[in-house]
């Protein structure tokens, strides 16, 4: 097992996070225009309630993401780069609801509490790391379905922008916690695990 304080783990959070932020700034204009869009025209129907959603688990992750940071576990490198994917997934929040164009929907409660609990119980940085890496490949795999499955252009764009970002971030807490390659950079993206609202309803 890797130690926190393993200089090859720091060095990869922090080049890996570094490399993360690229995608993101990468994914800024794209998210943006998304939400300029809606300033005309807003969601309806399946596509709407998809977006809400979204929404209400980038909210969530957030949240997780705060509880992660003050188990105090992580070292001043990790908890740089874990306050970065926070605010990746605060600006992915901050997106879909530009898109929906309804600001009615708030954090996805039993997913923080779900995730709550797995947290608690994390008393090593390995431990925590699982959990943020499953957080994030679910997530993933959550916007590769939500590419095939909403029908406006815009708000597929919107999932291919988040997955980009959100891949990454498992690349990288993958990497950290010493898993298998094949783990955290597989050949091919995979929905198996995706998030649903039928698993974690939205509330309004």
């Amino acid at each position: 097992m890797t130690s926190s304080t393993d200089p090859s783990r720091r060095h990869l959070l922090v080049g890996a996070g570094v490399g993360a932020a690229a995608v993101a700034i990468g994914a800024v204009p794209v998210l943006s225009g998304v939400a300029h869009a809606q300033s005309v025209s807003n969601l309806s129907g399946p596509d709407l309630q998809l977006t809400l959603f979204h929404r209400s688990i980038e909210l969530a992750f957030v949240e997780i993401y705060g509880m992660a940071i003050d188990k105090k576990l992580l070292d001043a490198d990790e908890t740089k780069s874990a306050a970065l994917f926070q605010s990746h997934h605060n600006e992915h929040a901050v997106a879909a609801g530009a898109l929906a164009g309804i600001g009615a929907v708030g954090t996805n409660g039993q997913m923080v509490n779900t995730y709550a609990g797995r947290i608690r119980v994390a008393n090593t940085v390995d431990a925590l790391l699982d959990v943020l890496f499953d957080l994030e490949t679910r997530a993933s795999s959550t916007y590769l379905l939500a590419c095939g499955t909403y029908e406006v252009p815009r708000a597929a764009s919107f999932a291919s922008a988040v997955l980009s970002v959100e891949a990454q971030h498992a690349t990288v807490i993958g990497s950290a916690r010493g898993l298998p390659v094949g783990a955290f950079m597989p050949a091919f993206e995979s929905i198996v695990g995706a998030y649903t609202p039928a698993e974690f309803p939205v509330l309004t």
